[in-house]
């Protein structure tokens, strides 16, 4: 099994997810070695169905005191079809 078979395996079980409902996520650059960091949610915890959209912005500028879907507005989205074609954009587990 490769590697994003196993992203993909990792990604399709939230229920194993060690930070569930968040699963955060990387994209690594080539230009600068900068990374892009992101968020994946649980299927049903963010709208329209955001079980696949990966949110950019680091787990951490979320505030646990707030509601999460006027937060996540103000950050970047990124909808994919699926958990493989977000990782075959580069978006990799944490």
């Amino acid at each position: 099994m490769t590697m994003d078979n196993e992203s993909v395996s990792f990604l399709n079980n939230p229920d194993s997810w060690p930070l569930w409902p968040i699963c955060p996520l990387v994209l690594h650059s080539n230009d600068r070695g900068w990374s892009r960091m992101g968020v994946v949610f649980a299927k049903g915890v963010c709208p329209p169905d955001g079980q696949h959209t990966v949110y950019e912005c680091d787990m951490y500028q979320l505030a646990t005191d707030q509601p999460l879907i006027p937060q996540l507005e103000k950050f970047p989205k990124h909808p994919f079809t699926s958990f493989a074609t977000m990782v075959a954009a580069g978006w990799a587990v944490d």
